[in-house]
């Protein structure tokens, strides 16, 4: 791009703004703890960036900013698109092309970094890994996390080796340097070691995930929503899925107090899963649409390209039985994400196997998963999802015979392949195709497997069951004999009192006979006395309302006489006004140009403040005007003054505001000399354009803008000292308390902000207008 297209007053904000977007990138912010999650660069940042990128003339430092934003860019497109990856890297190896004197070390780390996160992302973890020496400090520590993580989570048959990968890199960010490894990232190492634990299915995971939870507490952070969730997938895969809901619906509510939504897709797309495996079928689709909306947004640990992920929509949606619903869905979301590899192409076609089994289109199924096995075996890439499927088709099919080699293959996969559910599932279906193929010693066998998990689940609920009552009853229980206890020392209390008060009142029986009879002779006398005294009490009240009542009247009707010559003073104001108006027309016949011009202009702010006056009779609010309907009634008198709206347009965007007159008025007289100036001179040769008016609340401040897109003004010739129109602004803005600005970018901006208060009654100081 030449420089006549990026002149440097473009530039340097430009420059400004690279820096500060590199600034607040890097390094990776840790809100969501699976992995630290970055800011991202927007997409409308493109034009700019690919502008500083293309101009030969900017310096090294802005050029490299550029480029490291444009990595971050196309990294973090939601749908993770291998096109766009490949830029990303592109990007990122430009900057590592440069020489090494005209590099920041800084630059460096991000570029190789974001070089890192898409192998990580093409699931190149050896290449990514390689790039790990040349990093130090907390990038190298959070591209360990990142790869830890990605290993513990890869879909890969021989999943021993990626767990015990995991787990490595997890150690070694624990064993590191704690000057450059955080109390934060300590967390985060030993909560994958966790969720390897969780995946192995062994016992102590729960624990170690709570406890994960605790540190984060301890450590002031917030955003433990992904150890919620992860506990509630362990909790899926034992076969509690109670427990595995309670997890999850934790997770949403942590998620929501943290404020921190960058993994809302994940824990979403997990609460969907929970809510169909307990047979909530409508919440589940409901909730996996809500994960499909975030993660149209901002990806996580799956995004909209993600097999798994459409594995697992599928998955949901066929659960309600809507199969027809459920083809149509699929299709349009498979046709937004090509297979990009391997594993794309095998589960596409698992999917859509699995959909018109569920219709009983068997032969359509079996084209399918056929397909999906036949690349399955041939590359090792998810071998045991595509055996299963074959397997579950052949027995919905009655076939039998051909199901038969299928399940008795995946048998042979190691346990972690299944969750107790599905474990059983597969028991059972060999069991009913050994019974239809005559195998019965075998049919037996599986059945007594399927009977034994189905009875150890059943006891380890009702476990989980006893073990729950007994703590809510041994609580109960105490909390019953404290109670027990308290209400015993109570009534030793209320005997010991009886006692007492039977001495009492064995003393004093002879005395209360004979009080008795005068005590009902007092009070017969205080009863007449004080029905005396009431009715005394009542008249006078009533004397008195009626007293209140009349000056009430009275103060009211002089509140609305007072009101009502308010109004009328208003209207005589701006009567006078007007006249003066008139006046200055009749006397506009007899002047010169110049003259008539400046007679024109002190029409204009007369009738800015007439009409002030007008809205302040017209309306039930005598004190403030509003200030929404005032400037549509001024801004079309002013373009109907001029002439001028064919060809200038008017934009407004005032917010709905009441002022009090000694805001109003200068307000609108300085709006009166902006426009004005813009109508008279930044549109010459009658040149189309656009003035902009807007007025905004917010945080107790008001923001007032003007601006044109017009030819802007001469800032070396123009002179503002002996500008009346200009003056005047600045007098105004200072009674009001504010600092105006005038600023010549592509036409002519005024700006200023002042204080104001919605709920302060109108103020009478020392200005112009008080």
């Amino acid at each position: 791009m030449s420089k006549q297209l990026l002149p440097r007053n473009i530039l340097f904000p430009m420059k400004c703004f690279f820096t500060l977007a590199i600034i607040c990138a890097f390094p990776y912010l840790c809100l969501a703890q699976f992995y630290p999650a970055q800011p991202v660069v927007p997409e409308s940042d493109l034009p700019k960036l690919l502008a500083v990128i293309q101009n030969t003339s900017e310096n090294i430092q802005d050029r490299q900013n550029a480029l490291i934003s444009l990595a971050n860019l196309y990294y973090n497109k939601p749908r993770k698109r291998y096109e766009d990856l490949d830029k990303s890297a592109a990007y990122a190896q430009m900057v590592l092309k440069e020489k090494k004197s005209e590099q920041r070390p800084r630059t460096w780390q991000e570029a190789i970094t974001f070089a890192a996160l898409v192998d990580i992302d093409k699931k190149e973890f050896e290449q990514a890994e390689n790039l790990l020496p040349q990093l130090n400090g907390s990038f190298k520590i959070e591209l360990m996390l990142r790869l830890a993580y990605a290993y513990c989570e890869a879909d890969h048959d021989d999943r021993k080796h990626d767990w015990a990968r995991a787990t490595e890199l997890a150690n070694e960010v624990i064993r590191s340097n704690p000057e450059i490894r955080s109390t934060i990232h300590e967390i985060q190492a030993r909560q994958i070691i966790a969720l390897v634990h969780a995946k192995q299915q062994q016992p102590t995971a729960e624990k170690e995930l709570l406890d994960i939870v605790a540190q984060f507490k301890k450590a002031g952070s917030r955003n433990y929503q992904t150890t919620l969730s992860a506990l509630s997938e362990y909790c899926f895969h034992i076969g509690d899925q109670s427990r595995a809901l309670f997890y999850s619906l934790e997770a949403v509510k942590a998620m929501k107090a943290s404020k921190d939504s960058s993994m809302a897709g994940d824990i979403y797309a997990n609460h969907a899963m929970m809510w169909t495996d307990n047979d909530e079928f409508d919440k589940g689709v409901s909730y996996i649409n809500l994960a499909i909306k975030h993660y149209a947004q901002r990806a996580g640990r799956y995004n909209l390209s993600d097999p798994l992920f459409l594995f697992d929509v599928e998955y949901i949606y066929g659960k309600t039985s809507r199969h027809q619903q459920d083809l149509k869905q699929m299709k349009k979301m498979l046709a937004a994400a090509p297979p990009q590899t391997v594993s794309d192409r095998i589960y596409h076609n698992v999917i859509m196997g699995r959909i018109y089994r569920r219709l009983k289109k068997f032969d359509k199924s079996e084209i399918y998963y056929k397909k999906a096995y036949s690349i399955s075996k041939k590359y090792g890439v998810a071998v045991q999802r595509t055996t299963a499927g074959l397997a579950q088709l052949y027995a919905d099919s009655k076939q039998f015979a051909k199901a038969r080699p299928f399940l008795y293959q995946e048998l042979k996969f190691p346990k972690y392949f299944f969750n107790n559910g599905s474990f059983r599932h597969l028991h059972y279906m060999v069991y009913l195709t050994d019974s239809a193929t005559g195998n019965y010693y075998d049919a037996i066998k599986h059945l007594s497997i399927y009977s034994n998990i189905s009875h150890y689940d059943l006891t380890q609920s009702r476990e989980r069951e006893v073990q729950r009552l007994r703590i809510a009853f041994e609580a109960q229980q105490k909390e019953d004999e404290i109670q027990i206890k308290n209400q015993n020392i109570k009534l030793l209390g209320q005997n010991a009192k009886i006692q007492e008060e039977r001495l009492r009142n064995a003393n004093l029986s002879a005395v209360m006979a004979a009080v008795v009879a005068l005590f009902l002779i007092l009070v017969s006398v205080l009863i007449l006395s004080k029905y005396r005294q009431n009715a005394r009490n009542s008249r006078e009240i009533e004397h008195k309302n009626t007293v209140i009542t009349e000056k009430n009247q009275i103060l009211e009707h002089l509140l609305n006489e007072k009101e009502w010559l308010l109004k009328e003073v208003h209207h005589r104001v701006k009567n006078n006004l007007h006249t003066i108006i008139c006046l200055l027309e009749s006397q506009a016949s007899y002047l010169d140009n110049e003259a008539l011009q400046a007679l024109e202009t002190s029409q204009n702010r007369i009738y800015a403040m007439s009409l002030i006056h007008q809205k302040l009779y017209q309306s039930d609010d005598i004190k403030t005007v509003d200030m929404k309907s005032y400037f549509a009634d001024f801004l079309l008198f002013l373009s109907e003054t001029f002439g001028t709206s064919q060809h200038i347009a008017i934009i407004q965007q005032i917010d709905p505001v009441n002022l009090p007159t000694s805001q109003a008025v200068p307000l609108a007289l300085i709006v009166n000399e902006g426009v004005t100036n813009a109508f008279k001179h930044a549109f010459p040769s009658e040149r189309d354009g656009v003035i902009r008016v807007s007025l905004h609340q917010y945080d107790g401040r008001l923001s007032l803008m003007i601006e044109d897109d017009g030819i802007g003004w001469n800032e070396e010739s123009y002179d503002t000292v002996n500008s009346l129109g200009i003056q005047l602004m600045k007098g105004l803005s200072d009674d009001l308390g504010a600092e105006i600005f005038f600023e010549n970018h592509a036409g002519t901006r005024i700006s200023l902000v002042l204080k104001f208060n919605a709920t302060e009654r109108e103020a009478t100081h020392s200005s112009l207008f008080a």
